[in-house]
C-alpha cells in the first residue's frame, strides 16, 4: 500500500474507491497520492455510474448518469436511501467533497446536516438561484469535476460576478459552470446560453455555440438601449478586456466608449454602435467570418495571375511557407515566386511549420533545432533582417501542452534566434491561449492567430492576444481562372505589414564571427566613426573611454529597418599586458569602481540616449572586454540597467572570482551574480567561448553559457615559455583554427 502523501483526508477517499471497486469491469483506479485531480474525480464518477447500474463505464457524467441518478432519486436531507446502494453514493459524493475542498463531516455513508450544509456552500459559491441543500444532477456533476467555484489565485473578482449571475439565470442549460474568476471555456459557453435563453430559443435547441440561428438573433444596441441584452453584451466586453464601468441594462456613453475602443482594438468601423460584426468579435475566435481581409496565407504558389488577383480582391501581404513538412504536401515557397508576389504589388511574412501537430512536436531541443532550419531557410530565400517569421502551433494545445512543450520549445527559439544574431523576430502562430502564454514570456513579438479554429479550447475563453498581427477567420476562393487561388483570409492590424523584398545578405560570417571582429577592433584606435565598416555592415558609430581606468569601448551599429538599429557594444580587454594592474584589481580581486561600472553606466546611458532607435543590444568583447561584456548583460538581466532585447557573447573571458570576503558593494554584488549564475539565470543570454588551453580564460567563474574548443598545438605547449603560451592561446586568432562559427 502506498504511503498517505498530500491530503490525507483526499487519500482515503482515493484508497476507499480503489479498494471497493477495482474488481469491476471498466472502472480505473485513482491515484494514491492524496492530491486531488481529474483522475480522482473520474474514479469517483465510473463508481457512480456503477452503483447506478450502469455497464459502460466513463469519465464523463454525461446524460445517462444523470438520467440515471434522477430515477434512483435526487438526495436531500432525510431522504436518502439506507441500503447498500445508497450508503455507497453518499459516501462518493463526500468523497467528491473533500477533493473539491467542501467538508461534508465525516467520511462515512450519513447524509447528515454537515453534508447538506456544504452542498448549500457549493450552491452559494456558484451564484445558484436554489440553495435548498438537494443534491440534483447538476450539483452531483459539479461535485464530481475539478471546476472551483471560489474565487482563485489570479481571479477577477468581476469575471466571477458575471459566472455566478450567468449561473444564477441560465444554469438549467448551461450546467454549473466555474466561478473561480477566470474567463474560460465554460464562461464563454454560458454566456452563449444566456443569450440563446434571451433570444427565445428552446432549451433543447440552445448548444452553447454560435450558430446561424444565434447570429441571426443578435440584437443591434446603442445609447438608449435597454434590456439583459446590455448586460450579457457588458460581460462580453469585460472578458475581452473592456470595462464598460458597473453592469446594468441600460446601454449608455460608458459602454459605448468601451465599444469603440474594442472596435478600434479589432479593426471594426469605431460607431459604438454593437452591431452583428461587434457582437462576434465580442463572442468567437473568428468574430463575423463575412469580413474582408487585408493579408491572406495559402500553401499553394502565388503566381503572377494569382497575385494579381490578390491585389485586385484588396489584399495587400500574403503569408507562404519556408518549408515543407516531411512527407507532406509542397507548399514552401516556390523558385521565382516571391518575385511573382512582390511583382502583383504585394507583401510577405514567413510561415514556419516542420510539424506542429501535436505535443510531441515541441521541446527546447526542436525549438534549437527550428530557429537554426527557420534561420537557413530565411536567409536562403533572402528575408532580410528584423523580418518576422511565424512559427505554428497547429493544433488545441492547452494545460500541460503549454507548459511542458510549446513554452520550453519558445524559449529555445528566442534564444536560439538572438545566438544568430537577431536578425529575425520569433513570431507565433497558433490559438488565441498559446499566442497570449507565448507572447505574455516575451518569447514571441508578434501573434498569427488561427481564429477560424472556433472548436479549440485555446480560442474559447480567451481573448484576442494584444500583439496580433494577422487574424485568421475563414477560408475562400479568389479570383478565376489561371488566377484562382484557395486562401486563409486574415484581418491585418498593422503589426506586421511584410515584407516587399529580399536579398541575399553580402556578409561570409557568421553572426558570432561578426561579434569577434568587432571585439578585435576595439583595440584599434585608429578606426575613425561612421566611416569604418566591420564585416556584415556594422558601422563604427561611437568610440569613448575613461583614462584613469583604461576603459575603452566602441559601438557599432546596422541600421535593420527604417530608423531601426541593431547595436553591438564591444568592450576592449588589456592591450598588451599594459592594463595588467587594473585587469588583476577588477578581475582577482573585485575591486570596485574599476572597468566593470564604467561598462554598466556607459551601457545605460547608452540606452537612455538611443532606445528609440534600438531594436537590438548585443554586448561582446575579449579577454577582460569579454569580462566586462558579461558583467553589463547581467546587470540587465538582474534589473539594474533598463531592460532591452539583449545578448552577450564574449571570447576568452576570465570569470568572477568568489572572494570570500565581501568587505565593498562590488563585492556584495558578485557574489550574488555567481549565486544566480549556479541557478543558470544567466545561461539563455550570455554565451561564452574560450579556448581549453588558455589559463587566463579558465580564471573564475564564467557567467551564462561556455563553449571550449580544443586548440592543442604542441610546438607551442612544449615551449617551455609561459609568456609565449599564454598570449598564443588568448589570441582571437585560434578561434578561426577551431573553426568557431
Amino acid at each position: 500500500m502506498a504511503e498517505p502523501m498530500g491530503d490525507p483526508a483526499v487519500f482515503n477517499v482515493q484508497r476507499w474507491v480503489n479498494e471497493k471497486y477495482y474488481s469491476v469491469k471498466g472502472f480505473e483506479l485513482a491515484p494514491l497520492n492524496g492530491k486531488t485531480g481529474w483522475s480522482t474525480m473520474y474514479a469517483l464518477t465510473r463508481a457512480l455510474q456503477i452503483e447506478l447500474g450502469i455497464t459502460t463505464l466513463a469519465d464523463a457524467f454525461g446524460p445517462t448518469t444523470a438520467s440515471k441518478y434522477k430515477q434512483w432519486g435526487e438526495m436531500t436531507l432525510g431522504k436518502v436511501p439506507r441500503d447498500a446502494k445508497g450508503r455507497a453514493i453518499v459516501k462518493i459524493l463526500k468523497g467528491a467533497m473533500y477533493c473539491k475542498g467542501y467538508n461534508p463531516g465525516n467520511f462515512d455513508e450519513l447524509f447528515d446536516e454537515k453534508t447538506k450544509n456544504a452542498v448549500v456552500s457549493l450552491q452559494k459559491d456558484a451564484g445558484l438561484s436554489v440553495t435548498d441543500g438537494t443534491v440534483y444532477d447538476y450539483i452531483f456533476k459539479a461535485f464530481l469535476t475539478m471546476d472551483a467555484y471560489r474565487l482563485t489565485p489570479g481571479g477577477d473578482a468581476k469575471v466571477r460576478q458575471i459566472q455566478q449571475d450567468l449561473n444564477n439565470k441560465y444554469y438549467k442549460t448551461s450546467g454549473v459552470q466555474p466561478t473561480d474568476g477566470h474567463y474560460q471555456r465554460g464562461t464563454n459557453k454560458a454566456l452563449v446560453y444566456g443569450l440563446q435563453t434571451e433570444m427565445g430559443i428552446a432549451a433543447g435547441s440552445q448548444t452553447g455555440s454560435i450558430g446561424p440561428a444565434t447570429k441571426n438573433g443578435l440584437p443591434i444596441l446603442k445609447v438608449g438601449s435597454s434590456g439583459r441584452f446590455v448586460t450579457l453584451f457588458q460581460y462580453a466586453l469585460y472578458f475581452n478586456g473592456h470595462d464598460s464601468g458597473s453592469f446594468s441594462t441600460t446601454y449608455n456613453t460608458n459602454v459605448e466608449s468601451a465599444v469603440k475602443k474594442f472596435q478600434g482594438f479589432t479593426l471594426l468601423p469605431q460607431d459604438g454602435v454593437a452591431n452583428k460584426s461587434t457582437w462576434l468579435s465580442a463572442l468567437v475566435s473568428t468574430g463575423d467570418p463575412d469580413r474582408k481581409g487585408k493579408a491572406c496565407d495559402c500553401i499553394t504558389e502565388v503566381t503572377l495571375e494569382r497575385g494579381k488577383a490578390l491585389k485586385a480582391a484588396g489584399y495587400e501581404t500574403v503569408g507562404r511557407y519556408l518549408v515543407n513538412v516531411a512527407g507532406g504536401i509542397n507548399k514552401k515557397i516556390q523558385p521565382g515566386e516571391l518575385k511573382n508576389i512582390f511583382a502583383a504589388g504585394l507583401s510577405v511574412f514567413p510561415i514556419y511549420q516542420a510539424n506542429g501537430r501535436e505535443a510531441s512536436s515541441f521541446s527546447a531541443k526542436k525549438g534549437r533545432e527550428d530557429a537554426v532550419a527557420a534561420y537557413n531557410a530565411a536567409k536562403e530565400y533572402g528575408f532580410k533582417d528584423d523580418t518576422t517569421i511565424y512559427f505554428a502551433v497547429d493544433f488545441d494545445a492547452y494545460g500541460t501542452d503549454i507548459t511542458d512543450n510549446i513554452l520550453p520549445h519558445f524559449k529555445a527559439l528566442h534564444e536560439t534566434m538572438l545566438e544568430l544574431g537577431g536578425s529575425y523576430k520569433v513570431g507565433v502562430y497558433g490559438a488565441r491561449n498559446v499566442c497570449i502564454q507565448v507572447s505574455e514570456k516575451g518569447y514571441a513579438k508578434t501573434s498569427f492567430v488561427s481564429g477560424m479554429s472556433t472548436g479549440f479550447s485555446g480560442n474559447l475563453g480567451f481573448p484576442l492576444p494584444k500583439n496580433w498581427a494577422f487574424d485568421q477567420i475563414s477560408t475562400i476562393k479568389v479570383g478565376s481562372g489561371s488566377g484562382l487561388i484557395e486562401v486563409d483570409n486574415n484581418i491585418k492590424s498593422g503589426r506586421d505589414n511584410g515584407v516587399k523584398e529580399v536579398g541575399k545578405d553580402s556578409s561570409k560570417l557568421s553572426f558570432t564571427l561578426q561579434l569577434l571582429e568587432m571585439a578585435r577592433s576595439s583595440y584599434n584606435d585608429k578606426l575613425k566613426k561612421d566611416e569604418y565598416t566591420s564585416p556584415g555592415g556594422w558601422v563604427l558609430y561611437k568610440k569613448d573611454g575613461n583614462e584613469r581606468t583604461s576603459f575603452d569601448v566602441h559601438v557599432y551599429r546596422k541600421e535593420i529597418s527604417k530608423e531601426k538599429f541593431a547595436y553591438t557594444v564591444a568592450f576592449r580587454g588589456s592591450q598588451q599586458w599594459k592594463d595588467w594592474l587594473v585587469d588583476f584589481l577588477q578581475v582577482g580581486q573585485n575591486y570596485d569602481n574599476l572597468q566593470a561600472e564604467d561598462a554598466a553606466n556607459y551601457v545605460k546611458d547608452l540606452i537612455k540616449t538611443d532606445r528609440e532607435k534600438m531594436s537590438h543590444l548585443y554586448l561582446t568583447g575579449h579577454s577582460l572586454g569579454g569580462y566586462l561584456a558579461q558583467y553589463t548583460q547581467s546587470e540587465i538581466i538582474d534589473g539594474a540597467i533598463p531592460w532591452v532585447e539583449s545578448f552577450a557573447v564574449t571570447f576568452s573571458a576570465p570569470g568572477f572570482m568568489p572572494i570570500i570576503v565581501p568587505d565593498n558593494p562590488f563585492k556584495i554584488k558578485v557574489l550574488n551574480k555567481i549565486a544566480n549564475d549556479k541557478l543558470k539565470k544567466y545561461d539563455s543570454l550570455i554565451i561564452n567561448h574560450r579556448i581549453e588551453q588558455d589559463r587566463i580564460a579558465r580564471f573564475g567563474d564564467d557567467l551564462g553559457t561556455v563553449h571550449v574548443y580544443s586548440g592543442y598545438n604542441p610546438l607551442i605547449s612544449n615551449s617551455n615559455n609561459p609568456k609565449l603560451i599564454a598570449e598564443y592561446y588568448h589570441d582571437l586568432d585560434r578561434y578561426k583554427e577551431v573553426k568557431l562559427n
